[in-house]
């Protein structure tokens, strides 16, 4: 015991020492013209406290109202640059002189340490990289948003839907828990998108996956993933909640990639897709794409995982709690729904563009919760000049925004999955607030913390519509 204890104080001695090193090194370190923001051992402190308490996000919003649009925070750890405007990102991400610099991801350990190396398309950097591009086009070929691939999903999500509202009417004018209702119904079209089979709503793997995501969502928070990649040993010390954090993920992954690559591989009949999976084991077949490997297929299914499950669980979490504090909006959702699909038939993909209000409360949904507040961060890879000041070389810059070549390749497929959910819900019933629960209160601020913000827990009823 006491041996351990001397091992966990050299551990944080080094810590320290290297710590103070790295802050003599930032500090002396010369750049004109930056950015305005914080700095010194206040900002440092500030930022930690941040981390530490999942509201690096909130801080920042705090930033921007002192310190204007774009802010520049210099710490120990970084250079950490936060973009407070839609002109701005464009400006950033959008125009040809400085797209090139800006799209590269900084060094995430949850990259590095879940994603075999970086071997997936969200962390990897496309400058460093030289398949990147190559993976996004294969990864567009495969979801395939558009022609047969369109009607593929539409069909899936209805079948899962008619599922859902069955199972709902069996159980209407009950309290219901959101939650646990949604998530086995996404994670059901999820896995039959990857594999071509539905498991069971009780099944080991849907427990496999939900436990997988939270993994991933504690390891990609700002707070748990920039002390990571700075002190990577961390991981090993014990008595710390990185140690552990870094044992769920790898140990979650792996029975999840067991059965949606290795028993898929096994199974797989060339030529004879039965979903996303097997199309990237066709690719790899062929052999045109000698980068393809093994390893590359289980990052683009974690990819999809992660991305989609989370982002559009939590957001249509928070939409219905939304919708039960403003009935109104539920009213003129549900008219514009009547007025144009009625009820003898369920709403498609291409009913978005004639739905313009239900549309609108969806992208305000998207805008007032900001589920993943501060996106997944950029790096600058050279000095950037933009609005006569100067974001260094090497600084993280977060936003609020999807935009340029680093956009979210899944963002039309989550948008529709959303839209088709709630609208064929809307369509059959109306929903009203919960009876012996309080029903929470819809502000962000009052969210669960991590990469993806979730909102609180609550339940409803749902009541058939005459």
């Amino acid at each position: 015991m006491e041996a351990l204890c001397s091992v966990s104080a050299g551990l944080w001695l080094v810590l320290g020492g290297v710590t103070v090193y790295l802050l003599y090194k930032r500090l002396t370190r010369k750049h004109v013209n930056l950015p305005p923001g914080p700095r010194g051992l206040s900002a440092l402190l500030t930022t930690l406290r941040a981390m530490k308490n999942g509201t690096l996000h909130k801080v920042a919003g705090d930033w921007s109202e002192q310190y204007g649009e774009l802010v520049l925070c210099r710490t120990v750890m970084g250079d950490f640059c936060f973009l407070n405007s839609a002109r701005l990102v464009k400006e950033m991400y959008a125009s040809k002189d400085r797209e090139q610099l800006t799209n590269d991801r900084p060094w995430l350990f949850a990259g590095w340490f879940l994603l075999y190396g970086f071997k997936d398309l969200t962390t990897s950097d496309s400058n460093t990289s030289p398949d990147w591009p190559q993976r996004r086009r294969l990864f567009h070929q495969a979801v395939k948003f558009y022609g047969d691939g369109v009607e593929r999903f539409e069909s899936t999500i209805q079948t899962e839907l008619r599922r859902l509202t069955v199972s709902i009417e069996d159980s209407a004018g009950e309290e219901m828990d959101l939650e646990k209702l949604l998530s086995s119904s996404l994670l059901c079209v999820l896995t039959v998108l990857l594999t071509g089979q539905c498991p069971r709503p009780d099944s080991d793997l849907i427990q496999a996956i939900k436990d997988f995501d939270a993994a991933v969502n504690a390891s990609f928070a700002p707070s748990t993933d920039t002390m990571l990649a700075t002190f990577p040993f961390l991981r090993f010390l014990p008595g710390t909640s990185y140690r552990e954090v870094c044992q769920k993920l790898l140990s979650t992954r792996d029975v999840v990639m067991e059965e949606f690559f290795t028993r898929q591989k096994e199974s797989h009949t060339p030529g004879q897709p039965r979903g996303i999976v097997d199309i990237f084991i066709d690719e790899q077949r062929k052999g045109e794409n000698n980068w393809l490997t093994d390893d590359n297929i289980r990052c683009f299914t974690i990819d999809i995982l992660s991305a989609a499950y989370m982002t559009s669980l939590q957001t249509m979490k928070a939409m219905f709690l939304y919708l039960l504090h403003n009935p109104d909006v539920t009213r003129k959702v549900q008219q514009e729904i009547d007025d144009v699909i009625g009820n003898k038939r369920p709403p498609r993909v291409d009913d978005r563009r004639k739905l313009p209000y239900t549309e609108a409360v969806v992208m305000e949904t998207l805008r007032y919760s900001s589920i993943i507040p501060l996106g997944v961060p950029h790096l600058a890879r050279s000095d950037v000049i933009i609005d006569g000041v100067t974001v260094p070389e090497g600084a993280m810059v977060l936003l609020p925004f999807g935009i340029g070549r680093r956009s979210c390749p899944g963002e039309n497929f989550a948008r529709t999955r959303i839209f088709l959910y709630v609208t064929t819900l809307l369509q059959k019933f109306d929903v009203l607030p919960p009876v012996e629960h309080e029903l929470p209160s819809p502000d962000p601020d009052l969210y669960t913390n991590g990469a993806v913000m979730e909102p609180t827990p609550y339940r409803l009823i749902f009541r058939p519509r005459d």
